[in-house]
């Protein structure tokens, strides 16, 4: 299967590049974000799925009643993917860090793909001798940490697979979460249970946590994610039972800031919660986390909808979309 490169585009923001390509079954869109300097660090998102149907309510691609598949990437479209995109960067401005974090945080829910995953990962000898990096580290963002998270327990300290498990949570509560977030259908206290057992499970691996250690700002192989949104999930009821969570379970915390959709507005808490929780707990990590690369779509939630979706664009915002390609195209 032939994949045709679309074009590159530059957030005007922070510098976080969007590469698309397309194949006879869809898009693969991915963006370079760099902002890792300090550790000597690229960081590249990638997707695993040509679309998502899962309908997230605050995820932009989310479309009421709209029905796509939600096909898998063959490891071998994004590895060819991958490659062409470094090879892309050498010419508009690759940056010259020896690590790249391959981040499963673009279209699609990554547990329901993990073929692409551990292949990807088995084959990442060649991966480095095509992109030039000396050393890669591994990350997944997860709506549903379940059985399918469990096999990468098994599959991980087997083969020494340095991977970091970021959880989409957004609701500690399970019937709040299931209309937040409804195709997920995993119960909030199992899943923390999964985590912690990830974590447990690579507690003395030591290649597994110096490549940790050395790729992340703090080692935790798992992190909690929470989008705040304005009446949804942002109460005081929320935030003592977020408590709760980090008290018994004594996960990283990072709040991601929430760019509004529909009838969904940002809260103006994030402040407050982050205080709290950081006076609550000291000792473990708790961040505010502006996503980069918003103006070109690059941020948690977000993609470019116009390749995604254009079957269902008005003409306005199929111009919109054409002013905003001459805006900030590339190459």
């Amino acid at each position: 299967m032939k994949t045709k490169y679309i074009g590159t585009f530059q957030s005007f923001e922070d510098l976080t590049k969007k590469s698309v390509y397309k194949n006879d079954k869809g898009y693969i869109e991915m963006s370079l974000i760099q902002n890792k300097s300090d550790l000597d660090l690229d960081v590249l998102c990638v997707p695993t799925h040509y679309y998502c149907n899962l309908g997230c309510k605050m995820c932009h691609l989310t479309k009421e009643g709209y029905k796509k598949p939600m096909l898998k990437i063959n490891p071998k479209e994004l590895m060819s993917s991958i490659i062409k995109n470094t090879n892309l960067y050498e010419k508009v401005g690759r940056t010259k860090n020896n690590n790249l974090l391959l981040s499963y945080m673009g279209v699609g829910e990554p547990l329901l793909n993990l073929d692409l995953i551990q292949n990807i990962f088995e084959n990442e000898n060649t991966l480095k001798k095509e992109t030039g990096y000396k050393n890669l580290t591994y990350a997944l963002s997860t709506m549903m940490p379940n059985k399918n998270l469990e096999k990468i327990i098994s599959y991980g300290n087997k083969n020494n697979f340095p991977l970091k498990v970021h959880f989409s949570m957004h609701s500690p509560f399970d019937n709040e979460r299931n209309l937040l977030i409804p195709n997920s259908n995993i119960n909030l206290k199992n899943s923390l249970n999964i985590l912690s057992e990830y974590r447990k499970s690579i507690k003395d691996n030591y290649s597994i946590n110096a490549n940790l250690g050395s790729n992340h700002y703090y080692p935790d192989p798992i992190e909690i994610h929470y989008t705040l949104i304005k009446n949804k999930n942002d109460s005081k009821q929320h935030l003592e039972e977020v408590k709760k969570i980090l008290n018994d379970f004594q996960i990283p915390f990072k709040i991601l800031s929430f760019n509004p959709l529909g009838k969904l507005k940002k809260s103006k808490k994030e402040k407050l919660w982050i205080s709290e929780l950081q006076s609550s707990f000291p000792n473990l990590p708790i961040i505010l986390y502006n996503p980069p690369g918003r103006d070109v779509g690059s941020s948690c939630g977000e993609f470019t909808k116009h390749y995604y979706l254009s079957e269902l664009e008005t003409k306005k915002q199929k111009r919109e979309f054409l002013e905003w390609k001459k805006k900030h195209q590339i190459f």
